[in-house]
């Protein structure tokens, strides 16, 4: 038995390829290690992404024995906020 098509799951959405940088790999290899330890505060309209839990991300970067841990945290930062405008858009 067939579903309707409104009770069928989305196609799969192929993810776009990408290039990173050299200069950020390090920033990206830690925002993806945090890609779980996000903040997400719920209410009437939804739920909203406020951010990564920075106390996560730092002690990401400190188990990883960073030389430049403000430089790494700040590139997150800026990572962050980039798929923050993505992630928030409704």
């Amino acid at each position: 038995m067939l579903l309707p098509a409104s009770a069928r799951p989305p196609p799969p959405i192929e993810p776009d390829e990408f290039c990173v940088h050299p200069s950020n790999w390090v920033a990206f290899q830690v925002f993806e290690m945090c890609q779980t330890q996000w903040r997400i505060v719920t209410g009437m309209s939804g739920a909203f992404y406020q951010g990564l839990e920075y106390p996560s991300v730092i002690a990401v970067i400190n188990s990883l024995d960073i030389k430049k841990p403000n430089k790494v945290f700040n590139h997150v930062r800026l990572i962050e906020a980039g798929a923050l405008s993505e992630i928030n858009v409704k």
